[in-house]
């Protein structure tokens, strides 16, 4: 549904997978919602971002991603969905 939901959005996603049932699954995700139901999983959203973030470095005294100052960097908190 997550892939779903992106498309729905208009938000071009590219799900990864080598095992073909899975690829067919992954094409088959052309289902509607309502506005409301929309609006519903938007209100999930809490603006967390999680997953690997890349190599982390000692930086400020602390540990972060190498890459949070690179300008493309998508991982900051001020970076909306």
């Amino acid at each position: 549904m997550a892939i779903a939901f992106q498309a729905n959005r208009g938000v071009p996603t590219f799900p990864k997978s080598v095992t073909e049932s899975r690829i067919k699954q992954n094409l088959d995700v052309m289902v509607q919602f309502s506005a409301a139901e929309m609006a519903a999983i938007g209100a999930l959203n809490q603006d967390l971002r999680t997953g690997w973030g890349g190599p982390k470095v000692e930086r400020n005294g602390g540990t972060e991603p190498r890459d949070l100052l690179h300008p493309h960097y998508p991982f900051r908190p001020e970076v909306k969905f």
